[in-house]
């Protein structure tokens, strides 16, 4: 197996760890009561602000060593998941 078969296999698997962890993260936060702050009076609903879940989110992360970046163009926003821990990353789009 070539050098470039194994660094690939590697990033595939860096990859799967930040999956894995991001799956982690995401039932951590369905097991954690959040409450809506924001509410429309016009149309007589309550929704999530970004204050309502972003300290949890950013809690979690840290705790399972992940980190996000966001980039942002006219047509576009991308987020990278980072595993802190291993290097891997998840691109989203």
């Amino acid at each position: 197996m070539n050098s470039d078969n194994r660094q690939q296999e590697q990033d595939e698997h860096q990859q799967w760890i930040v999956y894995q962890k991001l799956q982690t993260a995401r039932v951590k936060l369905q097991n954690v009561e959040l409450k809506k702050s924001g509410h429309n009076k016009f149309a007589g609903y309550k929704y999530f602000e970004l204050s309502d879940f972003l300290p949890t989110v950013n809690s979690i992360f840290f705790e399972l060593g992940l980190a996000h970046t966001l980039e942002f163009s006219d047509t576009m926003a991308t987020m990278y998941v980072i595993d802190t821990e291993n290097g891997g990353h998840a691109k989203f789009t």
